[in-house]
Parts: structure tokens; C-alpha cells; sequence
């Protein structure tokens, strides 16, 4: 029961946060010609942006959202512990305390994307 209520709280959250984006226009989609790095398909008609300036399909990181608040690509948070989508809020000041955390799962991010990428190419030296 509580897994269940705790995969329908992800995913409330996931499209709260998607409707928190913006979305790429269509201009923008056309100027890169690229796909989505979620499902690999072409991004045509419509895409939403990260704070990181990722672009996904709407419906491809409302899914990975329901499951992990990060960007697909570099792992940034998508959601702060206030529950905010980073990069939206009006007062940009951090206390030094905010700031030290924010620093911390930069890195934390950071060593997590390096062992995602030995996991995936598993001829690397380790």
C-alpha cells in the first residue's frame, strides 16, 4: 500500500514539476534538429526545457520524473528541497548554509555521472 501511494505522490509531483517548465518553440526545436534523450525520437512539435537547457519530450520526462527529479542528461536538480523547480524562483540570494548544500550535490551529481559512465562503458579503467 505505502508503494503504491508513494509511486502516485512521484507522479503527481512529476507533473506539478513538467508544468513548472517552459516549452521549446517550435523555432527553437527546428533550430537544433535533435532528438529527445529519453525515447531517441525527434523533437518536432513539442519539448520542454530544464533549468539545465536539456530539452525532452513533455510526456518523456514526465515519466523519468515520476521516478528519479533529475535531468536526465546531467543529473541536476530539478526540484529543490522547497520543492521549486531550480532557476523559477524571484530572490536568487542563498544563505551560506542553502549554498554549502548546493555545493555539495554539485558534487555529489558530479561523482554520480562518473560512475553512471563506468557502468556503461565497461572498458574503461577503473
Amino acid at each position: 500500500m505505502e508503494t503504491l501511494l508513494g509511486s502516485m505522490t512521484a507522479r503527481q509531483a512529476a507533473v506539478k514539476n513538467i508544468n513548472r517548465l517552459p516549452r521549446a518553440t517550435k523555432e527553437e526545436l527546428k533550430d537544433r534538429c535533435d532528438v529527445c534523450a529519453i525515447c531517441f525520437m525527434e523533437m518536432w512539435e513539442e519539448a520542454r526545457v530544464t533549468p539545465c537547457k536539456h530539452f525532452f519530450h513533455g510526456s518523456c520526462l514526465r515519466k523519468w520524473l515520476s521516478v528519479r527529479q533529475v535531468c536526465p542528461l546531467c543529473y541536476a536538480e530539478l526540484v529543490d528541497p522547497d520543492g521549486e523547480t531550480p532557476g523559477t524562483e524571484l530572490d536568487q540570494d542563498l544563505s551560506p548554509d542553502r549554498e554549502r548544500i548546493r555545493e555539495r550535490n554539485a558534487e555529489w551529481r558530479e561523482l554520480r555521472a562518473m560512475e553512471g559512465a563506468r557502468d556503461m562503458w565497461p572498458l574503461m579503467e577503473q
